[in-house]
């Protein structure tokens, strides 16, 4: 049985989305209406790192956790905390943020196309 669940967890990590790369992004929400921005991620496993390029830029930490995303940006004006679906092409994550003591909306990310693909 255990090596059934090993082999399994093994699958599951084979497969596993790889978002690194360059993602445009729109943010929208009623206070600021519609914002467009860029994350690039680096992945390690499930870890995301990278940089947020918009009105402000920041450092970005995060996960992926199956379909699961979480995104922290850390800019000079404060933090923002992002919430998301990535869909099953892997070329799509939609969901909410929140910058911190400021206010709520939502965002879609989608991957931008790289030479050759």
């Amino acid at each position: 049985m255990s090596m059934m669940i090993v082999h399994a967890a093994f699958m599951l990590a084979m497969f596993a989305a790889d978002v690194s790369g360059t993602w445009n992004v729109t943010v929208r929400s009623d206070a600021a209406g519609t914002i467009k921005s860029m994350f690039v991620f680096n992945q390690k496993d499930e870890i995301l790192t990278g940089t947020y390029k918009g009105s402000v830029d920041g450092k970005v930490e995060g996960a992926l956790k199956g379909n699961d995303v979480s995104i922290t940006v850390y800019t000079p004006r404060g933090v923002v905390k992002f919430q998301g679906k990535l869909d099953a092409a892997g070329r799509r994550i939609t969901g909410t943020y929140e910058n911190v003591g400021r206010g709520m909306g939502s965002f879609t990310a989608d991957k931008a196309a790289t030479a050759g693909k």
